[in-house]
């Protein structure tokens, strides 16, 4: 399944660009720091990170692994997708990652 199909397709998907990564990432922001961060953007079984659509042209990253509603859909069988931070899983190392992140050349 194509990444795309897995996402919402007002999102636009990049690629990692940090050395020797090149996942397929989404910028989303987070509603409590305000702040854009890099999430992968296939969902997976152990994410923490919800996508909520807010009508703009980026997804909201809302930390969602405990929450009641993630939690209780999980046991009922019916799993919301999460995701993970870009930041946990680049393969490049944090130092390079903070600084191809940021825009400047590592």
């Amino acid at each position: 399944m194509n990444t795309v199909e897995l996402l919402d397709r007002r999102w636009r998907i990049e690629q990692c660009r940090a050395r020797d990564c090149g996942a397929d990432i989404v910028f989303a922001t987070n509603p409590g720091t305000g702040s854009r961060m890099p999430v992968d953007a296939a969902p997976v079984h152990d994410g923490q990170w919800r996508l909520a659509d807010e009508g703009g042209v980026e997804p909201f990253a809302e930390f969602a692994a405990r929450d009641p509603e993630v939690v209780a859909a999980s046991q009922a069988g019916m799993p919301i997708p999460l995701h993970k931070s870009h930041f946990a899983t680049c393969t490049t190392p944090k130092r390079v990652q903070e600084a191809t992140m940021s825009g400047a050349r590592p």
